[in-house]
C-alpha cells in the first residue's frame, strides 16, 4: 500500500503485516515522522484486520535500524507519545 511516504512502508501478505523502514543510506535511522508513521499503520483498523501479526525489517543490507536520526532531531515535532506498556517503568 503505497503511504505518500517512503521512508516507512507497509504491506500486507497473506495475514502478515510487513513494515519496512525505507532509508537503507542511514541505516533505517528513526526519525520523528517515521515513527508516527509507524504507529498510525499499527493503530489503522483495516490493517489490523488483514494482518494477525506484524514483522518490521528494515531495508538494505548493513542492518535493521541504527537508532535515532541524529541529523532530524530538530525538523519535526513528535507527531504522538507512545503510551508505556503494562508493567513498564519510565
Amino acid at each position: 500500500m503505497k503511504t505518500g511516504y517512503e521512508d516507512v512502508l507497509f504491506r500486507v501478505e497473506n495475514g502478515i503485516g510487513w513494515i519496512t523502514l525505507n532509508r537503507p543510506r542511514a541505516i533505517n535511522a528513526l526519525d520523528h515522522a517515521m515513527v508516527g508513521h509507524i504507529d498510525a499503520r499499527l493503530a489503522d483498523r483495516a490493517g489490523r484486520d488483514a494482518a494477525g501479526a506484524v514483522v518490521l525489517t528494515g531495508a538494505g543490507d548493513r542492518g535493521l535500524c541504527a537508532g535515532g536520526a541524529c541529523a532530524r532531531a530538530g525538523t519535526s515535532a513528535p507527531s504522538t507519545t507512545m503510551p508505556a506498556a503494562a508493567g513498564e517503568r519510565r
